[in-house]
């Protein structure tokens, strides 16, 4: 496939290469990343909000990293090949901070896996919709990832594009509050040029969507 961050970012693509499982997951999990990983920097470049602080580079190893955890996740059995996973999809977040902790990855890429999922995850989340993570606040609460889990909501690993009002609709159903954050981070970082991002990667989205149309199951969005 053409080079999407591959070469600007070799050690964070071996990374992927590493814990991945199948070279289509590989091409999945990646791309979104980079896909993630250009809505933050059009973001960052339309200058709608003070970004002085983000560091670039920490920024796009963040972005291409973010969902690493996936592939030691449930949730990719439709590929039909023998997997390694050995945890609940919702826990990805928490495999992925764990795997870069233990790659010494700076706490701030860490955290940014950590806190990605939804809006932010609290414990009353937890309890409430009896999701099987350890009881704590997953939430994004530094510029960068509150940047980072606000982009991430405009593509799904299906893969699909999302709206933002469909993005709203999908945190409803996780309560009133959820959308309110959304609406919240729309407003500071401002709306996404989506069309850009779509014509730069069309034609790979195009590709994977039919790649993964023989397996006739529809893969986690979340």
């Amino acid at each position: 496939m053409p080079a999407f961050y591959q070469d600007q970012f070799p050690t964070e693509y071996a990374l992927h290469q590493k814990y991945a499982q199948s070279p289509l997951l590989l091409d999945l999990v990646w791309m979104h990343g980079a896909i993630v990983a250009d809505i933050c920097q059009q973001l960052v470049m339309a200058h709608t909000f003070d970004a002085s602080g983000i560091n670039h580079k920490i920024m796009m190893q963040a972005c291409l990293l973010h969902d690493v955890g996936v592939y030691l996740c449930e949730g990719f059995e439709w590929l039909q090949q023998p997997m390694m996973s050995r945890f609940p999809y919702v826990q990805h977040s928490i495999v992925g901070a764990w795997i870069l902790y233990k790659e010494q990855y700076l706490p701030e890429i860490v955290q940014a896996a950590y806190t990605h999922k939804g809006a932010g995850i609290t414990t009353d989340d937890i309890a409430k919709l009896g999701l099987v993570l350890p009881l704590d606040n997953y939430l994004p609460e530094t510029l960068l990832t509150q940047l980072i889990c606000y982009a991430s909501k405009y593509h799904s690993k299906a893969p699909k594009w999302r709206t933002a009002e469909e993005i709203v609709k999908s945190l409803e159903k996780y309560g009133s509050d959820k959308s309110q954050i959304f609406a919240k981070w729309y407003e500071f970082f401002g709306p996404v040029d989506m069309e850009a991002i779509k014509k730069k990667y069309q034609p790979w989205h195009l590709a994977i969507t039919s790649q993964i149309g023989q397996f006739q199951v529809e893969p986690l969005a979340i």
